[in-house]
């Protein structure tokens, strides 16, 4: 995985202190596999017992 350039990674950290979670996918997941990042947000989004 290539590094995060340093605007991205300021953009995720804004985004986090105001309480949001990041996710993020590469393109190729999203064409390729749209059923499998669909699955990872919704765990995501579902709070554990």
């Amino acid at each position: 995985m290539p590094a995060r350039s340093k605007p991205m990674l300021r953009g995720h950290g804004s985004l986090e202190s105001q309480g949001f979670r990041v996710a993020r996918f590469w393109n190729n997941e999203v064409l390729e596999g749209v059923e499998g990042v669909l699955t990872r947000i919704l765990e995501a989004a579902t709070p554990s017992p």
